[in-house]
């Protein structure tokens, strides 16, 4: 008799919990990497999901619709070894193969009162570590009070 395969919910893992202040079209790596690895702290997990928490100084120009960031997952083939990125101020160029997620106020945000982004999909892990990046999208500067926390699931079969 065939058994079935489900997906089951790990646990949630902090990947930044205060980052730089990132301008607008800048880039910043978090704080932790996100190790899928056999050794690592997400061992086991096959799918990804985001959030990411903060407030804004400044939300002028800020609206429903507007895209926030985006997250970009880069692996390393040795677990050591990182691609090559650009990170010039206002200028971050990052590969679209590696974008894992974007962020999209749902609504107006006020200032410095917390806002809360999802990603809206699940995204498939190959068991490597990843350096995750924050592209900034919005028009206004990210300040440091951003938190970025990833969520991870499991293939259960039953």
């Amino acid at each position: 008799m065939a058994g079935s395969i489900f997906s089951k919910f790990s646990t949630t893992f902090t990947l930044a919990s205060s980052m730089a202040i990132v301008s607008t079209g800048s880039a910043v790596s978090t704080t932790l990497n996100a190790d899928f690895s056999s050794s690592g702290a997400l061992n086991g997990n096959t799918r990804a999901f985001f959030e990411l928490t903060g407030s804004f100084n400044v939300t002028t120009g800020l609206a429903k619709g507007v895209r926030v960031c985006e997250i970009y997952m880069f692996p390393s083939v040795d677990g050591t070894n990182f691609p090559d990125v650009d990170l010039t101020s206002g200028a971050a160029i990052l590969p679209y193969e590696s974008m894992t997620a974007t962020m999209t106020f749902t609504k107006a945000p006020t200032v410095s009162t917390n806002v809360r982004f999802t990603s809206s999909k699940w995204e498939n892990i190959v068991p490597l570590v990843y350096k995750p990046y924050i592209l900034n999208k919005s028009g206004v500067s990210i300040n440091s009070s951003f938190v970025l926390k990833i969520a991870v699931a499991q293939d259960q079969y039953t």
